[in-house]
């Protein structure tokens, strides 16, 4: 099971670092531009753990060198929107499988 869990977040993070790569994040340890940082902040978002900031940082940047724009890009919101309730459901899925297997 955690070998779903990480080809899910590898997989995402491969399309986040396409789409976020130039996003300029308050904590540089939590960004999309290296593999571990953001396989860090995808694990973050889906336990939903202020998901809404890197949500906001991202819907806020535009091009490289260029100042933020407020609401700019709705698509990120739309992403990380998908990405909460795919990331709560795969988590809720191995916390019930972990306690059937238990008990």
């Amino acid at each position: 099971m955690s070998l779903y869990l990480l080809s899910v977040l590898v997989l995402t993070r491969s399309l986040t670092l396409q789409l976020f790569m130039d996003v300029d994040f308050d904590d540089a340890a939590l960004s999309f531009n290296s593999f571990t940082p953001a396989m860090m902040l995808l694990f973050v978002i889906a336990t939903g753990d202020a998901w809404e900031d890197v949500m906001w940082s991202a819907m806020d940047a535009t091009a490289p060198g260029q100042p933020p724009r407020r609401n700019d890009e709705s698509m990120a919101a739309l992403f990380f929107i998908a990405w909460v309730y795919i990331g709560h459901f795969v988590l809720v899925n191995f916390f019930v499988a972990t306690v059937v297997n238990n008990f």
